[in-house]
């Protein structure tokens, strides 16, 4: 518990941050705990849209938004040590320009090398230089790198770049959404037939369970009728019993002729 503790406070109580850290130790990645002084990544904070990723989501969920969004992801790696990496956060990818293009048009996710999530991203993209941007987009049911930009790049140079990726693969975007409408319609479909088929099974069990309830009361309607029949029967065999009885106890006739007899 003290580890654990410690750990925590070193990482400022962030849970996440704490975890991540440890299995990047155990996977042989250094420690992002005190790291060597850096210039920090400038971005333009104020603009919460388009910098929603970098701090408080991490790059398989940002995937996860921009493929069940059907959207274009743009990732960008950022160089803490390379002398351009400064210059194009502040004067490319600040430009209200860019700005605007991908807060309309596309997802964000900035992420500096020396953190855990942005190593594991660069040793999958594999970039060379920096700045590095990448373009992700779903393409043939996988998320995929449509385009790749290294180096220092002006902002119009950027917007025409990013608009010439996005114009070239926007057909598979088209073709993903229509294909997952139809899909949606298709199990929209497929419910609406189950729920008519449900309907139409529980409308045959309410007629089945009457039909039930139907024999059950008329199989307990003649049972009772046989009841009262041999009870009835029963009735009369008693009596006679009983008649045969009575006239066991009585005495013989008179003769015709007896004096004591009367008629």
């Amino acid at each position: 518990m003290d580890q654990c503790r410690h750990t925590l406070e070193q990482h400022n109580w962030n849970i996440e941050a704490a975890v991540q850290d440890r299995l990047n130790e155990q996977e042989g990645v250094p420690s992002v705990f005190n790291p060597p002084p850096s210039r920090p990544l400038q971005v333009n904070t104020a603009d919460h849209r388009i910098y929603s990723y970098v701090v408080s989501r991490p790059q398989p969920r940002a995937l996860n938004d921009a493929k069940r969004e059907l959207r274009f992801l743009l990732v960008y790696l950022h160089g803490d040590d390379h002398q351009d990496s400064d210059e194009f956060c502040r004067n490319t990818l600040c430009a209200p320009e860019v700005i605007s293009l991908i807060n309309t048009r596309m997802l964000f996710w900035a992420c500096s090398t020396n953190k855990p999530e942005g190593y594991r991203v660069s040793q999958a993209l594999r970039e060379n230089t920096y700045p590095f941007l990448a373009m992700i987009m779903l393409k043939d049911r996988r998320m995929t790198v449509v385009g790749r930009l290294e180096g220092l790049i002006q902002p119009d140079d950027l917007i025409n770049q990013l608009t010439f990726i996005m114009d070239a693969n926007q057909t598979y975007l088209v073709s993903e959404r229509l294909e997952r409408e139809e899909r949606n319609q298709t199990q929209v479909l497929r419910q609406q037939q189950d729920e008519a088929y449900l309907a139409s099974l529980r409308a045959d069990q309410e007629k089945e369970r009457k039909k039930r309830e139907e024999r059950e009361r008329k199989r307990r309607k003649e049972e009772e009728v046989q009841q009262q029949k041999l009870a009835e029967e029963r009735r009369r065999q008693n009596l006679q019993e009983e008649k045969e009885r009575k006239l066991e106890c009585l005495p013989p006739e008179p003769s015709a002729d007896d004096p004591e007899s009367v008629k």
